[in-house]
């Protein structure tokens, strides 16, 4: 009897520890998906903003705010000849949570974005297809910007 208690544990104790991992594992999936999803959804209100040259809105997708007011300029020099005309987001790649995050990024991400628009005063629809990078820290997703180096006068 002692045999067949001690066989029945040793092939049911397995199924159970794997049985617990695949908890921690759906909770990681789920955790995963709403992250995604919440990077979508700010990067989808990034180009929105930038497509309305609402720069205000946009740069506070930029994490230090002595960096807002010059990503804000920075916008609105490249924007001066340049009108969007639609941004969709087409891919977003989110790299797994980091267990000791380097300047608290808990994890990284690449943004695919596409966008129409034209050059004035040519008006000619030009697409491109662009890539961002992204990082989240326990404030949120920014977008990993740094200010351009100061142009030679």
């Amino acid at each position: 009897m002692f045999r067949i208690l001690t066989l029945v544990a040793i092939v049911l104790l397995p199924l159970q520890v794997h049985a617990k991992d695949k908890k921690p594992r759906k909770h990681e999936l789920r955790k995963e998906q709403k992250e995604h999803t919440e990077l979508g959804k700010r990067t989808g209100i990034y180009w929105r903003s930038v497509r309305w040259k609402d720069f205000s809105a946009a740069s506070i997708f930029v994490e230090n705010p002595n960096d807002q007011l010059m990503f804000q300029q920075w916008l609105d020099e490249q924007s001066q000849n340049h009108k969007i005309t639609d941004a969709k987001v087409l891919r977003i790649e989110v790299s797994p949570e980091k267990r000791k995050p380097k300047d608290g990024r808990i994890r990284s991400a690449r943004v695919t974005v596409a966008i129409e628009g034209f050059t004035l005063p040519e008006q000619i629809l030009k697409k491109q297809t662009l890539q961002q990078h992204w990082y989240q820290t326990s404030a949120g997703w920014f977008l990993d910007w740094s200010a351009p180096p100061p142009s030679k006068p």
